[in-house]
This record gives C-alpha cells, structure tokens and sequence, in this order.
C-alpha cells in the first residue's frame, strides 16, 4: 500500500521542474507500458491465523497526454490480472484509471471537462484495512467515479463576468457491500467592479441534488451575495450574506440564512494563504489553505470542514491520482503535471493503480472536518518527507434509513502519519524507507483499527524504458475483530514500450 508520507517528494521535484520551465508545446504523447510484479506473503488473506501466498500480477497499461489549443488533458488506465499459485480460485483482474479531459469548444465562452477515475476503496472504517491490490480482503471494492461538467463563461458589457456550469458525477461500486451516488450541480455566477478595481461584488446561485443507491436524496441550494475589497495588490478581504435551503435533517425542504468571511493573502509568489468562512444552519464550513515553498522545502497546511459526498475518501484512490492531487500546489497546468507525475512515479517505481488510504463508503451526506499538514526537505541525494492527516466525519442526513458505518457510529475518525527517506545511491538507483500508521475509530471501543507499516524498497534502472523494484514489507494492524501481521517481499518490472 502506498502510504501519504512518501507523497511529498513528488512536489519537491516538480517545484525544481517548473520555475525553471516552458509551457509544453503541442502535442500528444502516448506510452503504452507493461508491468509484472512477483509477491510473496505469509498472510494474504490479512487475519490472525496466516497463509503465505505467491502472486503473480500482470499490468500492462497506457498514459497519455494531450495537449492542443482546444483539448488538454491526460489519462492513466491499467488493468491487472493476478493470478495466485494456493488460492486459485482469487485470481482476479482490477482496473485502476485516472483520467481529466478540458475542451474549449469556443473560443474564451463553452468549455467542457471530464474526469474518470477507479480504484480500489475501503467498504468498511473499521473493516480489515488493506496492504496492496493483491491481499485477499473482502473490505475492499473496486469504485468508479465519473464526472462532465459543460460551463459558459462571457462578459455583460463592461458591467460584470458571468458562469455558468452544470456538473454530473457517478460514483459505482459494482458490489452490494459498497454504495452507488448520483449528485448534479448546477451554479450561476456574476462578478464585477464597483468603481476603481479595489472593491469588487460577486452574486452566486447554487443548486445540488445527491441520491444514494442504499440511502434518499438530498438537496441544498444557496444564493449569496459577496463583497470584496482589496487592502493591498496581495491582501484582499471578502464578505458574503444570503440564503440557503436543505433538506439535510428533515423530510421537507428548509431554509434559513447564510453568511460568511473570507480573506486571499500572497505576500510573494511562494507563498499564500485562503481563509474562507461560512455560517450554515447544520454548523459552520470553511477551508484554510497555506502553501510555503522555498529552493529545497515544500509546506503545505490545510483545515477545511465541509460537506461531502464521500466521507474520507478525500479525492485518492490509485496512486496516480494521489499525486496528480498533490503536484496541484507547484504545477497547475494539468498536461504538465501529468507528466511530472508519470516520470516521478517511473522514476520510483511505484505502480500508478497502488492502493492509497481512502477512507470508506457511506450511503447519505456527511460533515467531514479534515486537517493536514506536510512537509518535504529535498537535499542533493537525500530527501526527507512527512505527512500528518485526521479527518472527523459526521452523517449529515438526519432522516436516512441507510445503514453504513454512521449506523454503527455517529462519529468516523482517521488519522494518519507517515514518513519516508530517500536516498539516490547512484542516478540510476534509489533507496527508499517508508514508516506509517493509519487509524480508524468509531464512538465505541471496539471500532477501533490501526495500520503499522515499515516498508525498505531498492529501485533502479536496467534498460533504456526499464526500471526494476525490489521490496521488503513488514505490517502489523491492531483490531478487535480482525487483527492481523504480514510480512511480504516484492519484485517488479516496468517496461515502457
């Protein structure tokens, strides 16, 4: 399983590649690739009594980047097959994708994005948690999300900007054990000058329905109107007031009164701050985002309260998608940062579908507070990163009959720590240590999980489009319904044809 402490390398080298940078040109770049993978485990089914296990995995797969005037976008697909020398009756296939797609239909006024991604998730919080795709886990579902967003954008004369945008996303389990949702959004939006450029208003309309396979629908919809005023050419404060209507805690709909605060600060181009605060009826939400990056250093910090769809999953399902997220911070144009992302993941050998945590399913809407803190020290040939993350979630929906984790607990927390050294023994080969815990708990006792993980990996080059990897696992998970130790050793080569 690829942990959250490794991750923090990735920004390090992407800061270094893009100050120093040009815009990719046009173009479109196809890699087809093949990776086979040996793996031997002494539990791989992750219970007290153990079976150790041979795997075979075969995954060949493509990354393509696109990049045109009127399309830009990248996609990541594999699918591999595993098949067991003990049980075979397991072998399995599991796709894995992360795709992103922006068509600018006309010029400067219709746009459409697309976005797709699969992998694999956790069923359950307090479930037996998961090494990689190849333990033997019925807590685990193969979950698709897809999204197709058309927007408009134009002017109103010199008087204001409009948008307006519709979004779709589908999120599929394919199992009973996990849920299916359908959300659509529909926003509207005006912004515009009053007077010189320091003061400026914004009026945002918003409407969101969200329905569950196991759970009901829900609605909420706000109208706000915003002022903002900026202090400075880098200091700007903001303020909004208006209503919003839900029925997230009863039958009928309800409205009641919104308003909120926010400030941008970017005292230099490496660093900024975004506070944003709004008073709801259900609790309060906001996001605090600080980002600070200097010539061998990577901070990042992030407190957001919010509702979501998908309590815990926080956007990560492969590993591709994990650092497409994070390279967001250094490189924001996406063909770029797709690139980045498939040299780093090339580079360390990390298979672009591993599994990453990502959290749980859940039938109706929750209040989730999240907060995470990373940082990355990038040396010569070493470099260093940590990452802390804990998230609390709430169900939201107080009327549902649906039964998930929230039936069992009102409350899902998970916390994760996690930290990794690098060392570059030569150019072509590096060594790695990765040490992490990831927890889980419910409001009782005894929905409690807890993931201990060391993992020493050796990864290097041994043709012009290969690179060889060669791991060493120990696990150890602390449950008191499916506790467990695991150790593995893997070996994997990636071809790029």
């Amino acid at each position: 399983m690829i942990m959250l402490g490794v991750v923090l390398t990735s920004p390090m080298v992407a800061a270094q590649s893009t100050e120093k940078s040009v815009e990719p040109k046009q173009s479109i770049t196809v890699i087809p690739r093949v990776t086979v993978t040996e793996t031997w485990t002494d539990n791989v089914r992750l219970n007290s009594t153990g079976r150790s296990e041979l795997i075979t995995e075969i995954s060949p797969g493509i990354h393509v980047d696109l990049n045109k005037s009127r399309a830009r976008g990248s996609l990541d697909y594999a699918i591999s097959g595993m098949a067991y020398a003990n049980s075979t009756a397991a072998n399995r296939s599991i796709n894995t994708l992360a795709s992103t797609l922006q068509l600018e239909a006309i010029d400067d006024t219709l746009f459409l994005d697309l976005a797709g991604t699969i992998a694999q998730q956790a069923t359950s919080a307090f479930g037996s948690p998961a090494l990689d795709n190849t333990s033997i886990n019925p807590n685990s579902s193969e979950v698709s999300t897809y999204r197709i967003a058309p927007s408009l954008k134009g002017h109103l004369g010199d008087l204001a900007t409009y948008s307006a945008r519709y979004s779709r996303s589908i999120i599929s389990s394919g199992t009973t054990a996990a849920y299916d949702s359908t959300a659509n959004e529909m926003s509207l939006g005006f912004k515009g000058d009053i007077g010189g450029k320091r003061l400026s208003w914004a009026a945002d309309i918003k409407n969101q329905d969200v329905e569950y396979s196991a759970g009901r629908k829900t609605e909420n919809g706000t109208a706000l109107l915003g002022l903002a005023f900026a202090i400075t050419q880098r200091f700007n404060v903001s303020a909004q007031t208006g209503s919003e209507s839900n029925n997230f805690t009863s039958l009928n709909t309800e409205s009641n009164p919104v308003n909120g605060v926010g400030l941008a600060w970017k005292p230099m181009e490496s660093t900024k701050l975004l506070a944003v605060l709004l008073h709801h009826s259900y609790g309060d939400t906001y996001k605090l985002d600080f980002d600070h990056r200097t010539a061998r250093t990577v901070w990042h910090y992030t407190d957001t309260k919010q509702v979501t769809q998908s309590p815990g999953a926080s956007g990560r399902g492969s590993a591709y998608d994990l650092y497409f997220s994070q390279f967001a911070t250094t490189e924001p144009d996406p063909v770029a940062r797709a690139q980045l992302v498939n040299t780093y993941l090339q580079t360390y050998g990390i298979s672009p579908g591993a599994m990453v945590n990502t959290g749980f399913s859940s039938a109706s809407v929750a209040l989730q507070h999240q907060q995470q803190l990373s940082f990355a020290l990038l040396g010569i040939r070493d470099s260093v990163t940590f990452i802390a993350e804990q998230s609390e979630s709430n169900r939201l929906d107080k009327v549902t009959t649906a039964i998930d984790d929230f039936t069992a607990s009102p409350v899902v927390r998970q916390q994760a720590l996690s930290g990794n050294f690098s060392h570059r023994l030569t150019p072509d080969y590096s060594l790695g240590l990765l040490i992490s815990q990831i927890k889980s708990t419910g409001a009782l006792s005894i929905q409690s999980t807890t993931l201990r993980t060391a993992k020493l990996s050796l990864t290097g080059k041994v043709g012009r489009k290969s690179t060889a990897t060669l791991g060493l696992r120990r696990a150890e998970a602390e449950s008191s319904i499916s506790p467990y130790s695991e150790s593995a050793v893997t070996a994997s080569l990636n071809l790029q044809l």
